[in-house]
């Protein structure tokens, strides 16, 4: 299985994003996930095997790469509760702020494309145009 890019279903409410490693993404839903959802939540997660935007695809990796230097910056507050390390914090957070109003941006732009490829690779999806829908 691919481990790392573009995947349908990483989280039960985002249709498409990037996805750091199918491995750990799934330990993570096996462990905390609820187990009715578990299996369709895994059956889901698959990598997009046709082309999506380059330009959402762009946004998609700066919204994961901002997300995960806000993470950072945020675990270094709590753990040093420092000054500077709020301020970094803050910082991380503003660049992530601003990478998520361009990736919701690129996701509107581009969504019939992203909705017509989603349709293609995954035909008997649960997906309502918001959520995964376990039943």
């Amino acid at each position: 299985m691919k481990q790392t890019g573009m995947f349908w279903h990483v989280y039960h409410n985002c249709l498409v994003s990037w996805c750091y490693s199918y491995d750990e993404r799934k330990v993570y839903i096996l462990d905390f996930k609820p187990k009715d959802e578990q299996e369709l939540r895994i059956k889901y997660m698959q990598p997009v095997k046709g082309q999506l935007p380059k330009k959402f695809v762009e946004a998609c990796k700066a919204h994961f790469k901002a997300r995960r230097a806000c993470d950072k910056a945020w675990q270094a507050y709590l753990e040093n509760s420092k000054t500077n390390e709020c301020e970094a914090y803050n910082e991380a957070y503003e660049v992530y702020d601003e990478a998520e109003r361009v990736y919701d941006e690129a996701e509107r732009v581009y969504a019939e494309e992203i909705n017509a490829l989603h349709a293609d690779e995954c035909p008997d999806c649960s997906w309502d145009g918001t959520e995964i829908v376990f039943e």
